[in-house]
């Protein structure tokens, strides 16, 4: 059986929304003090929401404890000034439901759910009951994470309109790298009221002609101002600005990102800004020298992340 359609009872979710990554101390627990800086760090650059324990702030890794805990820390950091989304990825629909479980006991609004993996769903229809089920178990919004390099299964344009049709979602975040899907999606969006997030590298200018409600930038932790006027930019018109803005942020993403490491750039930037400390859990190796060296070069061009 299907879940009943829910109201949305919070405005749709526009702008910049970085994956924050989660710090860690040496010994491998969140590390709240280094969070807390980060937040700030993040607001100040004029974040438009914050999406926590998602791919880049290894929300997979953690226990359930350390998820808990980093949840909490959000909220309180962040979620005064901002609307905060928790990352449920999980790789079956009970563990995924107890992970909903945990963001509603303390509080939140909206959950961010991919599909299971390792022993992904087999077809479109057993995603349906994925989605569903994780749906019924909650009054927060869902939004639908699209993410077939990490769940091994991509989910159908039909399968999201179908969703979205039963009142399950209306958010998007989409992170296929498949631009005919993509333009798909936000077409559905413009006719229907939806909103549709990109994953990936982004171009603000292309987004904003294509009706994207923003974009979730890994790299945008680490100058969310530049994001954020880039993006204001491209929706207000202003060509010329977000033209040259766009510049910086590809330098940027060009370093800090690379095939198979979406992360450890990031982590080093964040790390000599003084905001974070520069370790990840097991099994997980830090940037290497040259990926280093190329955040220092693009840091030393576009401006560090301690401004």
């Amino acid at each position: 059986m299907n879940p009943p359609a829910m109201p949305f009872r919070q405005a749709p979710l526009r702008g910049i929304i970085p994956p924050v990554p989660t710090p860690f101390t040496p010994g491998g627990e969140v590390d709240a003090e280094s969070f807390k800086k980060l937040a700030a760090h993040l607001l100040a650059g004029g974040i438009d929401a914050a999406f926590i324990a998602g791919t880049a702030g290894l929300g997979p890794q953690m226990t359930d404890r350390q998820f808990a805990r980093l949840a909490g820390l959000a909220l309180e950091c962040l979620g005064p000034s901002v609307p905060v989304l928790g990352g449920v990825m999980e790789c079956s629909t009970p563990r995924a439901m107890e992970r909903i479980r945990i963001l509603e006991s303390l509080g939140y609004d909206r959950f961010v759910l991919t599909s299971t993996y390792y022993l992904p769903p087999r077809n479109q229809q057993e995603l349906l009951v994925h989605f569903g089920r994780c749906a019924g178990v909650t009054a927060m919004e869902m939004i639908v994470y699209n993410i077939p390099s990490c769940t091994g299964i991509a989910i159908e344009f039909d399968t999201l309109a179908q969703m979205a049709a039963r009142g399950w979602t209306r958010t998007i975040k989409d992170s296929s790298g498949d631009e005919e899907h993509f333009a798909r999606l936000c077409a559905w969006a413009r006719d229907s009221g939806g909103t549709v997030f990109q994953g990936l590298r982004p171009d603000m200018r292309a987004l904003a002609k294509a009706g994207a409600a923003g974009c979730v930038p890994v790299p945008g932790n680490i100058r969310p101002d530049l994001f954020s006027r880039a993006w204001r930019a491209a929706v207000s018109g202003d060509e010329e600005t977000a033209r040259d803005l766009q510049v910086a942020i590809d330098r940027l993403w060009g370093a800090a990102v690379r095939p198979g490491d979406f992360l450890s750039g990031t982590l080093y930037a964040l790390s000599k800004a003084g905001l974070v400390r520069e370790c990840l859990p097991p099994p997980f190796s830090l940037a290497s020298g040259d990926q280093r060296a190329a955040v220092d070069a693009a840091l030393a061009q576009t401006g560090s992340a301690a401004r």
